[in-house]
Formats: structure tokens, C-alpha cells, sequence
């Protein structure tokens, strides 16, 4: 991956709108509604690289092991209606 790609990174949990915000904001990606094992990445036509995360924290740990830099955009969907207990990655 180039250093000038853009990554944008969608996290949340199952059920919480990832595949559908993906498939609204870029409509000709082939976007998959099923939950990604740990992630999936889309790629668009001009070269901007979409990564969709589950909130797990086996998944939340390979995303942070990428240089923070190569991250433009990160969007965290929550859903209200449920509780979330929040565990440190440390």
C-alpha cells in the first residue's frame, strides 16, 4: 500500500450498520452483508482502501497493529440499544 492511500476504517459491532453505511457511501463496491471473520477490506476505484472490523478484541488488536498514519478515516458504529462492556487494549 502507497503511504498517499487513503484507508477508511468502519468498526462496530454485529448487527450495527457497517456493511450498510459501506454499501451507502460507495454504492458500486460488491459489499457483503454477512459479519467479516475478523475484517474485510473493499477497494475502490480510485485507489481508497475500506476496511470493515468487528468489534472483537482479537480484530480491534490487528487493526491497531497498523501504522497510525495510514489510517485517514475511522468510524466506530455503536448500537444504543444494547450494553457494551468496554475492555482496554493494553
Amino acid at each position: 500500500m502507497s503511504a498517499a492511500q487513503k484507508v477508511i476504517v468502519v468498526a462496530g459491532p454485529k448487527g450495527a450498520g457497517k456493511s450498510t453505511l459501506i454499501k451507502a457511501l460507495f454504492p458500486e463496491l460488491p459489499v457483503r452483508f454477512a459479519e467479516p471473520f475478523l475484517y474485510r477490506v473493499y477497494e475502490t476505484s480510485k485507489g481508497c482502501r475500506i476496511v470493515e472490523v468487528q468489534a472483537k478484541d482479537e480484530a480491534l488488536r490487528v487493526l491497531l497493529a497498523a501504522p497510525p498514519w495510514r489510517i485517514s478515516v475511522g468510524i466506530a458504529l455503536v448500537d444504543a440499544t444494547q450494553q457494551v462492556a468496554v475492555n482496554p487494549l493494553v
